[in-house]
């Protein structure tokens, strides 16, 4: 298992080396959480009672916790390519998003509307660390790509 996460983070590596922005967005932020939030989102916001909720938050804080992960270990693994290309700022701020969307612990998952005064949408919330790491990513994709 060690060696196939090896292999993982190097095949994501030089895909982001080699600038190309939509297959490194797939293989390091998933799609599918984003999209899974979003539809519960629009489908369920502002609900009484969401049942599903936390399955998606924790379902998307897992992929991100462990996105989060991979991306320090590539920080390490690749320290003196970061260095030289002056990626340094970019990826700890890459870095940063994907640890603040893993570590969000509100005490109980709540889907409440977007613009809601009272209850607040903790999957908006995770959506918008993951939409920021992503945008993060395609920095450092266009930095890479020069």
């Amino acid at each position: 298992m060690f060696i196939t996460l090896e292999v993982v983070m190097l095949k994501t590596f030089f895909t982001l080396v080699r600038g190309s922005i939509a297959a490194a967005e797939e293989e390091v932020l998933d799609r599918s959480a984003l999209l899974i939030l979003d539809q519960q989102i629009r489908d369920h916001s502002g609900d009484f009672v969401d049942f599903r909720a936390d399955d998606v938050f924790y379902n998307a804080k897992g992929k991100m916790y462990a996105y989060a992960l991979l991306f320090r270990e590539l920080g390490k693994d690749f320290a003196k390519v970061i260095q030289e290309r002056d990626l340094t700022e970019a990826w700890k701020q890459t870095q940063a998003s994907l640890f603040e969307a893993a570590t969000l612990h509100p005490f109980v998952i709540m889907n409440g509307r977007p613009d809601g005064m009272f209850a607040p949408n903790h999957l908006a919330v995770e959506g918008f660390y993951l939409m920021r790491a992503r945008t993060q990513l395609r920095e450092i994709t266009a930095i890479l790509a020069k």
